[in-house]
């Protein structure tokens, strides 16, 4: 399969619900509790954990996000899906946090936002398909 260029790439975009989690600084987890992502920083280890399993686990909830998994045939090595993307949700006044993996992107943003970020991304695929 030949690869496929940004502009390909957004036209195919498939944003996709994947829950709600919370961001929770920790250095203890419960071995119960699925870490979805960690991010060892200096200052502590952040893990993103699925906010059913936070409230199972006692754990302090104050902001919601919701997953939006951004299913589309992509790569490390592709440049501008990242940045187009959160370019968007900005120029919306939609903050987000991205973590790649090595198959797809995956948007947090805040749980009152998310139908307003993925109309936006069903709008920004939309808008790519008249490019091809």
């Amino acid at each position: 399969m030949s690869p496929i260029n940004l502009d390909q790439m957004l036209a195919r975009l498939d944003a996709k619900i994947q829950g709600e989690y919370i961001y929770l600084v920790s250095s203890r987890i419960p071995k119960d509790v699925h870490v979805f992502a960690t991010v060892a920083e200096d200052e502590g280890t952040t893990c993103v954990i699925a906010r059913e399993d936070a409230e199972a686990a006692g754990y302090p909830i104050t902001d919601i996000y919701t997953r939006i998994t951004l299913r589309v045939e992509s790569s490390p090595q592709m440049v501008g899906l990242t940045s187009a993307v959160a370019q968007a949700l900005s120029a919306r006044s939609i903050p987000c946090n991205v973590i790649a993996g090595f198959y797809h992107d995956h948007i947090f943003v805040p749980k009152r936002m998310t139908d307003d970020a993925i109309e936006l991304l069903q709008d920004l695929s939309k808008q790519a398909q008249g490019w091809l």
